[in-house]
Protein backbone atom coordinates (compact mmCIF):
# COMPACT_ATOMS: atom_id res chain seq x y z
CA UNK A 1 0.00 0.00 0.00
CA UNK A 2 2.62 2.51 0.58
CA UNK A 3 3.25 3.03 -3.27
CA UNK A 4 -0.22 4.14 -3.45
CA UNK A 5 0.52 6.36 -0.94
CA UNK A 6 2.98 8.28 -2.98
CA UNK A 7 0.52 10.06 -4.65
CA UNK A 8 -2.03 12.03 -2.98
CA UNK A 9 -4.29 15.20 -3.25
CA UNK A 10 -2.50 18.69 -3.24
CA UNK A 11 -4.87 20.09 -0.58
CA UNK A 12 -7.97 22.26 -0.65
CA UNK A 13 -8.06 25.03 -3.11
CA UNK A 14 -5.48 23.36 -5.15
CA UNK A 15 -5.85 21.71 -8.53
CA UNK A 16 -6.20 17.71 -8.20
CA UNK A 17 -2.77 16.38 -9.93
CA UNK A 18 -3.71 12.95 -10.07
CA UNK A 19 -3.59 12.03 -13.59
CA UNK A 20 -6.13 9.05 -13.94
CA UNK A 21 -9.09 10.65 -11.90
CA UNK A 22 -11.70 11.96 -14.92
CA UNK A 23 -11.66 15.77 -15.95
CA UNK A 24 -13.60 16.84 -19.13
CA UNK A 25 -13.08 20.07 -20.44
CA UNK A 26 -13.57 21.21 -23.93
CA UNK A 27 -16.21 22.58 -25.92
CA UNK A 28 -20.07 21.49 -26.13
CA UNK A 29 -23.17 23.20 -28.49
CA UNK A 30 -26.48 24.15 -26.85
CA UNK A 31 -29.54 23.02 -27.69
CA UNK A 32 -31.25 25.48 -27.96
CA UNK A 33 -33.36 28.29 -29.84
CA UNK A 34 -29.42 29.39 -30.83
CA UNK A 35 -28.05 28.33 -33.94
CA UNK A 36 -25.98 25.28 -34.22
CA UNK A 37 -22.44 26.93 -34.55
CA UNK A 38 -23.26 28.99 -31.09
CA UNK A 39 -20.36 27.05 -29.19
CA UNK A 40 -19.98 27.39 -24.98
CA UNK A 41 -16.68 25.87 -23.48
CA UNK A 42 -17.03 23.77 -19.96
CA UNK A 43 -14.54 22.62 -17.61
CA UNK A 44 -15.03 20.78 -14.89
CA UNK A 45 -11.62 19.64 -13.52
CA UNK A 46 -10.82 21.30 -10.42
CA UNK A 47 -11.46 19.08 -7.25
CA UNK A 48 -11.77 20.07 -3.52
CA UNK A 49 -11.21 18.49 -0.54
CA UNK A 50 -11.56 18.93 3.14
CA UNK A 51 -12.01 15.88 6.27
CA UNK A 52 -13.36 17.38 9.52
CA UNK A 53 -12.29 15.38 13.05
CA UNK A 54 -13.54 11.70 13.11
CA UNK A 55 -16.05 9.77 15.11
CA UNK A 56 -14.44 6.45 14.34
CA UNK A 57 -10.64 7.71 13.98
CA UNK A 58 -8.58 10.16 15.35
CA UNK A 59 -7.26 12.06 12.22
CA UNK A 60 -4.03 12.56 13.65
CA UNK A 61 -3.51 8.97 13.87
CA UNK A 62 -0.69 8.20 11.09
CA UNK A 63 -1.66 5.04 9.88
CA UNK A 64 -5.69 5.92 10.06
CA UNK A 65 -4.58 8.80 8.29
CA UNK A 66 -2.46 7.63 5.71
CA UNK A 67 -5.25 4.54 5.22
CA UNK A 68 -7.89 7.28 5.10
CA UNK A 69 -6.01 9.11 2.02
CA UNK A 70 -5.13 6.24 0.05
CA UNK A 71 -9.12 5.54 0.29
CA UNK A 72 -10.12 8.65 -0.51
CA UNK A 73 -7.30 8.76 -3.42
CA UNK A 74 -9.01 5.19 -4.67
CA UNK A 75 -12.30 6.04 -4.40
CA UNK A 76 -12.44 9.82 -5.75
CA UNK A 77 -12.93 7.96 -10.23
CA UNK A 78 -15.76 6.70 -8.33
CA UNK A 79 -17.55 9.17 -6.77
CA UNK A 80 -16.18 11.88 -9.84
CA UNK A 81 -17.49 9.84 -12.70
CA UNK A 82 -20.99 8.95 -10.99
CA UNK A 83 -21.97 12.13 -9.91
CA UNK A 84 -22.77 15.23 -12.51
CA UNK A 85 -23.12 19.22 -11.90
CA UNK A 86 -27.27 19.66 -12.95
CA UNK A 87 -27.21 22.82 -14.62
CA UNK A 88 -30.08 25.88 -15.52
CA UNK A 89 -29.98 27.25 -18.73
CA UNK A 90 -30.99 31.03 -19.25
CA UNK A 91 -32.39 30.92 -23.22
CA UNK A 92 -32.81 34.73 -22.19
CA UNK A 93 -28.91 35.28 -22.29
CA UNK A 94 -28.44 35.83 -25.94
CA UNK A 95 -29.86 38.49 -28.39
CA UNK A 96 -29.68 38.57 -31.78
CA UNK A 97 -28.44 41.44 -33.76
CA UNK A 98 -28.54 41.00 -37.72
CA UNK A 99 -27.29 37.86 -37.82
CA UNK A 100 -25.18 37.25 -35.14
CA UNK A 101 -26.03 36.37 -31.41
CA UNK A 102 -24.54 38.29 -28.53
CA UNK A 103 -24.29 37.30 -24.70
CA UNK A 104 -25.93 39.71 -22.47
CA UNK A 105 -26.04 37.54 -18.99
CA UNK A 106 -23.91 34.44 -17.72
CA UNK A 107 -26.37 31.56 -19.36
CA UNK A 108 -25.39 29.04 -16.97
CA UNK A 109 -26.20 28.59 -13.53
CA UNK A 110 -25.35 25.79 -11.08
CA UNK A 111 -28.61 24.11 -9.83
CA UNK A 112 -27.72 20.92 -8.17
CA UNK A 113 -25.68 17.66 -8.06
CA UNK A 114 -27.16 14.55 -9.51
CA UNK A 115 -25.95 10.75 -9.48
CA UNK A 116 -26.22 8.76 -12.15
CA UNK A 117 -28.12 4.90 -11.51
CA UNK A 118 -28.77 1.96 -13.57
CA UNK A 119 -31.73 -0.51 -12.43
CA UNK A 120 -32.04 -3.47 -15.42
CA UNK A 121 -32.30 -1.18 -18.76
CA UNK A 122 -33.32 1.57 -17.46
CA UNK A 123 -31.21 4.89 -16.98
CA UNK A 124 -31.61 7.67 -14.01
CA UNK A 125 -30.20 10.66 -12.63
CA UNK A 126 -31.35 10.78 -9.13
CA UNK A 127 -31.04 14.15 -7.42
CA UNK A 128 -32.98 16.48 -4.84
CA UNK A 129 -36.84 17.35 -5.71
CA UNK A 130 -36.20 20.68 -4.64
CA UNK A 131 -33.20 20.97 -7.25
CA UNK A 132 -35.90 20.80 -9.94
CA UNK A 133 -38.86 23.14 -8.38
CA UNK A 134 -36.16 25.88 -8.10
CA UNK A 135 -35.15 25.19 -12.00
CA UNK A 136 -38.84 25.77 -13.13
CA UNK A 137 -38.70 28.53 -10.43
CA UNK A 138 -36.29 30.44 -12.62
CA UNK A 139 -37.88 29.51 -15.65
CA UNK A 140 -34.91 28.04 -16.54
CA UNK A 141 -33.89 24.86 -18.64
CA UNK A 142 -32.48 22.14 -16.89
CA UNK A 143 -29.18 21.27 -18.49
CA UNK A 144 -27.16 17.61 -18.02
CA UNK A 145 -23.12 18.20 -18.80
CA UNK A 146 -22.22 14.74 -20.78
CA UNK A 147 -20.46 13.48 -23.72
CA UNK A 148 -17.04 13.08 -25.13
CA UNK A 149 -15.70 16.26 -25.70
CA UNK A 150 -18.53 16.99 -22.72
CA UNK A 151 -21.20 19.34 -23.93
CA UNK A 152 -24.22 20.55 -22.39
CA UNK A 153 -27.93 18.35 -23.07
CA UNK A 154 -31.20 19.75 -22.37
CA UNK A 155 -33.59 16.96 -20.13
CA UNK A 156 -36.18 16.16 -22.44
CA UNK A 157 -38.87 13.88 -20.55
CA UNK A 158 -40.99 13.31 -17.24
CA UNK A 159 -39.62 13.97 -14.25
CA UNK A 160 -40.62 11.38 -11.18
CA UNK A 161 -40.50 13.79 -8.05
CA UNK A 162 -41.12 12.37 -3.97
CA UNK A 163 -41.81 15.87 -2.25
CA UNK A 164 -42.07 16.26 1.28
CA UNK A 165 -40.08 14.23 3.70
CA UNK A 166 -38.01 12.04 0.77
CA UNK A 167 -37.28 15.60 -1.36
CA UNK A 168 -35.98 13.31 -4.49
CA UNK A 169 -36.66 13.76 -8.22
CA UNK A 170 -35.26 10.82 -10.77
CA UNK A 171 -34.93 12.29 -14.51
CA UNK A 172 -35.22 8.80 -16.56
CA UNK A 173 -32.51 9.20 -19.94
CA UNK A 174 -33.42 8.72 -23.18
CA UNK A 175 -31.18 6.22 -24.79
CA UNK A 176 -29.80 9.16 -27.45
CA UNK A 177 -28.47 11.11 -24.12
CA UNK A 178 -27.14 7.57 -22.79
CA UNK A 179 -24.91 6.85 -26.03
CA UNK A 180 -23.06 9.99 -25.66
CA UNK A 181 -22.26 9.74 -22.21
CA UNK A 182 -18.76 7.37 -22.77
CA UNK A 183 -17.20 8.76 -18.86
CA UNK A 184 -20.06 8.64 -16.59
CA UNK A 185 -20.18 5.36 -14.73
CA UNK A 186 -23.92 4.67 -13.60
CA UNK A 187 -24.46 2.89 -9.81
CA UNK A 188 -26.22 -0.28 -9.95
CA UNK A 189 -27.90 -1.91 -6.81
CA UNK A 190 -24.88 -3.83 -5.98
CA UNK A 191 -23.44 -0.44 -5.02
CA UNK A 192 -26.37 0.65 -2.61
CA UNK A 193 -26.24 -0.13 1.25
CA UNK A 194 -29.73 -0.23 2.55
CA UNK A 195 -29.02 -0.89 5.80
CA UNK A 196 -30.78 0.91 8.64
CA UNK A 197 -28.09 1.11 11.16
CA UNK A 198 -25.01 2.58 9.81
CA UNK A 199 -22.80 2.56 12.71
CA UNK A 200 -19.48 4.49 12.82
CA UNK A 201 -17.04 5.03 10.21
CA UNK A 202 -16.27 7.41 7.21
CA UNK A 203 -18.34 8.77 5.08
CA UNK A 204 -17.71 11.08 1.57
CA UNK A 205 -20.12 13.51 0.14
CA UNK A 206 -19.25 14.56 -3.75
CA UNK A 207 -21.07 17.34 -4.96
CA UNK A 208 -20.55 20.95 -7.00
CA UNK A 209 -20.92 24.17 -4.66
CA UNK A 210 -22.78 26.93 -6.66
CA UNK A 211 -20.46 29.39 -5.35
CA UNK A 212 -17.42 27.91 -6.60
CA UNK A 213 -18.32 27.61 -9.95
CA UNK A 214 -18.16 30.45 -12.37
CA UNK A 215 -18.53 32.20 -15.95
CA UNK A 216 -15.32 33.59 -17.61
CA UNK A 217 -15.08 37.45 -18.31
CA UNK A 218 -16.48 36.60 -21.62
CA UNK A 219 -19.26 34.32 -20.55
CA UNK A 220 -18.34 31.68 -23.10
CA UNK A 221 -16.52 29.47 -20.76
CA UNK A 222 -18.20 27.98 -17.30
CA UNK A 223 -16.27 26.17 -15.16
CA UNK A 224 -17.79 23.78 -12.15
CA UNK A 225 -15.57 22.87 -9.32
CA UNK A 226 -16.30 19.63 -7.46
CA UNK A 227 -16.34 19.02 -3.59
CA UNK A 228 -15.54 15.71 -1.82
CA UNK A 229 -15.87 16.34 2.08
CA UNK A 230 -15.18 13.29 4.26
CA UNK A 231 -16.72 12.94 7.29
CA UNK A 232 -18.62 11.08 9.75
CA UNK A 233 -22.13 10.55 11.14
CA UNK A 234 -24.18 12.81 12.83
CA UNK A 235 -25.57 11.22 16.45
CA UNK A 236 -25.94 14.93 18.49
CA UNK A 237 -29.94 16.26 19.50
CA UNK A 238 -31.80 16.42 16.23
CA UNK A 239 -34.99 18.45 18.10
CA UNK A 240 -34.24 21.33 15.91
CA UNK A 241 -33.74 19.81 12.91
CA UNK A 242 -36.93 20.56 10.56
CA UNK A 243 -38.46 17.44 8.38
CA UNK A 244 -35.77 14.63 9.80
CA UNK A 245 -37.24 11.91 10.12
CA UNK A 246 -34.61 9.06 11.42
CA UNK A 247 -36.55 6.29 9.28
CA UNK A 248 -35.48 8.39 6.19
CA UNK A 249 -32.57 10.41 6.59
CA UNK A 250 -29.18 10.02 7.80
CA UNK A 251 -26.74 13.13 9.35
CA UNK A 252 -23.58 13.63 8.74
CA UNK A 253 -21.34 15.69 11.29
CA UNK A 254 -19.15 18.76 9.53
CA UNK A 255 -18.47 20.88 12.60
CA UNK A 256 -15.08 19.60 13.19
CA UNK A 257 -11.95 21.89 11.78
CA UNK A 258 -11.70 21.79 8.16
CA UNK A 259 -8.73 19.92 7.21
CA UNK A 260 -6.56 18.87 4.17
CA UNK A 261 -7.06 14.70 3.03
CA UNK A 262 -3.46 14.14 3.22
CA UNK A 263 -1.32 15.69 5.44
CA UNK A 264 -4.46 17.16 8.12
CA UNK A 265 -3.38 20.78 8.00
CA UNK A 266 -5.49 23.21 8.38
CA UNK A 267 -8.20 23.76 4.65
CA UNK A 268 -10.35 26.19 3.41
CA UNK A 269 -14.58 25.35 3.46
CA UNK A 270 -16.97 26.38 0.58
CA UNK A 271 -18.50 29.17 2.10
CA UNK A 272 -21.86 27.73 1.32
CA UNK A 273 -22.45 24.10 0.39
CA UNK A 274 -25.26 25.48 -1.81
CA UNK A 275 -25.27 23.45 -5.38
CA UNK A 276 -24.42 19.96 -3.62
CA UNK A 277 -28.13 18.90 -3.06
CA UNK A 278 -28.71 15.75 -5.21
CA UNK A 279 -24.93 14.25 -4.60
CA UNK A 280 -24.33 10.72 -3.55
CA UNK A 281 -23.46 10.10 0.05
CA UNK A 282 -21.11 7.08 0.53
CA UNK A 283 -19.89 5.04 3.82
CA UNK A 284 -16.30 4.27 2.64
CA UNK A 285 -15.06 2.37 5.60
CA UNK A 286 -17.34 1.13 8.66
CA UNK A 287 -16.68 -0.51 11.87
CA UNK A 288 -17.54 -3.77 9.59
CA UNK A 289 -14.75 -3.42 7.66
CA UNK A 290 -10.57 -3.72 8.27
CA UNK A 291 -8.35 -2.01 6.55
CA UNK A 292 -6.38 -4.76 5.62
CA UNK A 293 -9.22 -6.00 3.18
CA UNK A 294 -10.68 -2.86 2.21
CA UNK A 295 -11.12 -2.20 -1.90
CA UNK A 296 -13.47 0.22 -3.50
CA UNK A 297 -16.32 -2.30 -3.79
CA UNK A 298 -16.17 -2.22 0.15
CA UNK A 299 -17.24 1.38 -0.38
CA UNK A 300 -21.34 1.91 -0.86
CA UNK A 301 -24.01 4.42 -1.52
CA UNK A 302 -25.96 5.11 1.83
CA UNK A 303 -28.30 8.31 1.13
CA UNK A 304 -28.91 11.03 -1.89
CA UNK A 305 -27.89 14.79 -0.18
CA UNK A 306 -31.29 16.84 0.59
CA UNK A 307 -30.34 19.53 3.22
CA UNK A 308 -27.75 21.59 5.39
CA UNK A 309 -28.19 22.74 8.58
CA UNK A 310 -25.49 25.93 8.86
CA UNK A 311 -26.43 26.95 12.30
CA UNK A 312 -25.35 23.08 13.86
CA UNK A 313 -22.90 22.48 10.38
CA UNK A 314 -25.16 19.34 10.08
CA UNK A 315 -25.82 17.60 6.48
CA UNK A 316 -28.91 15.52 5.89
CA UNK A 317 -29.44 12.79 2.89
CA UNK A 318 -32.35 10.52 2.21
CA UNK A 319 -31.59 7.05 2.66
CA UNK A 320 -31.28 5.62 -0.97
CA UNK A 321 -34.66 2.97 0.05
CA UNK A 322 -36.55 6.22 -1.09
CA UNK A 323 -34.80 5.85 -4.59
CA UNK A 324 -35.98 2.80 -4.00
CA UNK A 325 -38.91 3.72 -3.59
CA UNK A 326 -39.87 5.42 -6.34
CA UNK A 327 -38.53 3.18 -8.95
CA UNK A 328 -40.77 0.38 -7.39
CA UNK A 329 -43.74 2.38 -8.06
CA UNK A 330 -43.19 3.31 -11.33
CA UNK A 331 -41.31 0.58 -12.95
CA UNK A 332 -43.36 -2.60 -11.88
CA UNK A 333 -41.06 -4.94 -14.12
CA UNK A 334 -37.86 -3.85 -12.05
CA UNK A 335 -39.61 -5.28 -8.38
CA UNK A 336 -37.74 -8.54 -8.60
CA UNK A 337 -34.58 -7.17 -9.22
CA UNK A 338 -35.34 -4.35 -5.80
CA UNK A 339 -36.38 -6.89 -3.72
CA UNK A 340 -33.28 -9.10 -4.32
CA UNK A 341 -31.05 -6.40 -2.69
CA UNK A 342 -33.50 -4.91 0.05
CA UNK A 343 -32.63 -6.58 3.31
CA UNK A 344 -35.82 -8.13 4.00
CA UNK A 345 -36.69 -5.67 6.90
CA UNK A 346 -37.55 -3.65 4.16
CA UNK A 347 -40.28 -6.26 1.85
CA UNK A 348 -43.03 -5.73 3.62
CA UNK A 349 -43.15 -2.48 3.60
CA UNK A 350 -42.09 -2.21 -0.10
CA UNK A 351 -44.56 -5.04 -1.19
CA UNK A 352 -47.54 -2.87 0.38
CA UNK A 353 -46.99 -0.36 -1.67
CA UNK A 354 -48.31 -0.53 -5.22
CA UNK A 355 -49.06 2.26 -7.79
Amino acid sequence: MSKLLETSYSGLGKKWRKKRGIHFFGFFKIISPFPPFYVFSWQAELVRWAATDMHYFLPTDPPALAFAAWMGDELHPILDSSTTPILGFDDRAAEQEGSIFLLRKQPFVLMGTGTFFRVGDHHFIVTAAHVIHEIEKARLALSIPCGDPPRSEPFQGNCLLADGIPDLALLPLPSTLIDGMTHQRFLRLSDVEFRQDLGQGWCFLHGYPSLESYHSKDWLTFTTVSFTHRTGLYYGSTAAFRNYNSAYHILLDYSGEPRSADDASPAHFPPSLRGISGSSIWLGFSERHLMDEWTTNSAKVVAIETSVYPETKVVQGTRWAGAAMVLWQNYPELRDEILAYLPASLHEDFRSVVK
